[in-house]
């Protein structure tokens, strides 16, 4: 399907460690397609033994995948607001997912490409990402659908035509395309067929939400991979995963079909990630833990050669990568994020690595270098250390073990931390309405 819709690679991808910036060629369109909660390891494509995405698997053959791309924030309303601005949660200030807002004097990527004379749109089934937490601003047209069916986590009625209308209708100028899909988020609940997929036991949507899984993730209790309860926990999410894969699918063939894709920068990624039990929890937003935080990234287009980038990236600078693919100068009046495009992503050494936070007031730090992650937990001051040359999973602690690594890595999130609260400001904290409050709790939150 997808080697109709998209074009072949014109230019070669710049390579790890070649000297030379290639000439890639600029694309013409941009389109942005986010699936909430969606850990790299869920696909097959990342070596799931599950066939939980073979469309999204076709578009990674086709197109750039990157195998270490975070995120960097476990959670939707800091990750996403780091995504359009570039600037780290503590940079743009907007982590409070019950209150704070994205403000005004944060530009964003589609403030950027609105001023450039793209056509701008962005479609949300997330509640975090709508006009009441400030993501709007840039976007010609911005529509936030609530769920229509709270018997299964399903696609508004009318949600894919909507979004395909709005991108025919900006044929013949430069368009930006923002969507943001709900599932495979919780409630783990796709529709029927998908839902009887993988032979996962049946839980109410809201049961399931706000009591079986919600009373599983607490401190107090230490969850493995292989508790039957987290098993199927899983095999209800992964059903709801296809749900997801054949809607992208859906979404991105009905594109290509009014208005081509064949000019347009494609990415496919996801805000966060999702825990089944790694390191002791589930769900997400609760730590900085590596299936919390490492996200899938697809990149497919004009002067993309299919293949696969190993070099560590950082979702917060999509909007500096994609402003030099758009041959769009990317000046925002805070200097952040820099493009990977035709460069490697960190440098082994780069102290301003992949930041990671968990929410709560009191969060919990993560810094990724190229061979280290180094993890604190703010309220109790508990540290974590990995080697993930020799520890990828992140699984061997070695904050007692190893003082100079542990060290080193400590002072220099002090460092990042430091620079960051120097860049970062008061934001607003309006009073949400109830209505919005209600759907926060449809999903999770609060």
């Amino acid at each position: 399907m997808f080697a109709r819709l998209l074009t072949c690679a014109l230019l070669a991808f710049a390579c790890l460690g070649c000297a030379d910036k290639p000439e890639a060629k600029p694309a013409r369109d941009l389109v942005i397609l986010v699936l909430d909660a969606l850990p790299a390891h869920e696909l097959s494509s990342y070596g799931y033994s599950r066939a939980t995405t073979p469309h999204l698997d076709a578009l990674a053959e086709e197109g750039l995948r990157f195998e270490s791309a975070f995120a960097s924030a476990s959670y939707t309303l800091a990750s996403t607001a780091s995504l359009f601005t570039g600037m780290t949660p503590r940079g743009h200030g907007c982590t409070d997912e019950t209150g704070q807002v994205l403000g005004p004097d944060r530009e964003t990527l589609a403030e950027r490409l609105q001023a450039r004379g793209f056509r701008t749109a962005a479609f949300s089934l997330n509640p975090q990402v709508s006009r009441e937490t400030g993501f709007d601003q840039g976007f010609d047209t911005f529509e936030y659908w609530p769920r229509d069916d709270f018997t299964y986590n399903r696609i508004p009625a009318g949600f894919l035509e909507r979004v395909t209308e709005a991108w025919q209708a900006g044929a013949g100028e430069r368009r930006f395309l923002y969507v943001h899909l709900l599932p495979p988020h919780v409630p783990y609940s796709p529709p029927p067929p998908f839902d009887t997929r993988f032979g996962a036991d049946k839980v109410d949507p809201k049961e399931g939400l706000q009591t079986s899984l919600r009373a599983l993730n607490q401190d107090t209790v230490w969850l493995t991979p292989d508790d039957a309860r987290v098993m199927n926990a899983r095999r209800l999410y992964d059903a709801g995963l296809v749900y997801a894969d054949e809607v992208s699918a859906q979404l991105l063939a009905a594109l290509g079909e009014h208005g081509g894709l064949d000019q347009a920068a494609l990415v496919v990624m996801s805000d966060h990630g999702e825990a089944f039990g790694e390191h002791g929890r589930i769900l997400h937003g609760s730590m900085a833990s590596l299936e919390m935080t490492h996200v899938p990234l697809i990149l497919s287009g004009p002067g993309i050669k299919a293949g696969v980038r190993k070099d560590t990236v950082r979702t917060r600078d999509l909007a500096a990568t994609l402003s030099e693919w758009l041959d769009v100068a990317w000046e925002p009046r805070v200097a952040t994020g820099r493009s990977f495009l035709a460069a490697p992503g960190l440098a082994p050494e780069d102290w301003h690595g992949a930041l990671a936070r968990s929410s709560g007031p009191s969060p919990i730090w993560g810094l990724r270098t190229e061979g280290w992650t180094y993890i604190r937990h703010t309220a109790t001051g508990r540290e974590e250390l990995y080697d993930r040359a020799s520890d990828p999973l992140e699984q061997q602690n070695l904050a007692t073990t190893n003082e100079p690594d542990r060290e080193r890595l400590a002072k220099a999130l002090d460092r990042v931390l430091g620079r960051e609260r120097a860049i970062g400001r008061r934001f607003l904290t309006p009073e949400q309405t109830d209505a919005h409050k209600d759907e926060l709790k449809d999903i999770g939150y609060l």
